[in-house]
């Protein structure tokens, strides 16, 4: 009597995935034993990741999520900002530049911060902004340090479709 939904991939090694949340399940575990952590409610929300083979498989889609992209695209837009995936991919084959001038100087200035303004829409409350903004940075925060310590590259950083998706409860 419950429904499941499940995001089918191909084409990508879940198997790396899965382990990766073997090790969240491990981190929550630990997280739980220490009283302060808990007192912070310090915790990586996890959901399953079934591999089939090297090159697909099914991952649990977790309701009441949304990812990054999703939350800041629409300002953007909004405010006609952002620079064309073709812009984008075009600068990124052109082996003449340096990545580091060509994101400060041709990519960021067209994607100031708005987090904090969805955070204001979405929240007005105060009370309920508070909590939200605790619950975004408590993720934030034990995914950076999760991320540091194994390693994780883009998958410590709240940019990551699968991280977005990993928020504390």
């Amino acid at each position: 009597g419950v429904d499941y939904m499940w995001l089918c991939k191909r084409e990508d090694d879940l198997r790396k995935d899965q382990r990766l949340l073997d090790v969240m399940a491990l981190v929550n575990k630990l997280l739980r034993r220490d009283g302060e952590a808990w007192r912070r409610r310090l915790a990586i929300r996890t959901y399953a990741v079934s591999p089939m083979s090297h090159e697909t498989g099914i991952i649990e889609w977790v309701s009441h999520m949304i990812g990054l992209r999703n939350v800041v695209m629409p300002i953007y837009k909004q405010r006609k900002l952002g620079v064309p995936t073709s812009h984008l991919k075009a600068m990124s084959e052109d082996r003449q530049l340096d990545r580091l001038v060509m994101l400060r100087d041709n990519i960021l200035p067209y994607y100031p911060p708005v987090l904090h303004e969805w955070f204001l829409a979405s929240f007005p409350e105060p009370a309920v902004w508070l909590e939200a903004r605790a619950a975004f940075m408590r993720t934030t925060a034990v995914m950076s340090m999760l991320g540091s310590v194994i390693g994780l590259g883009d998958r410590c950083v709240p940019v990551s479709p699968v991280v977005c998706i990993c928020c504390c409860y």
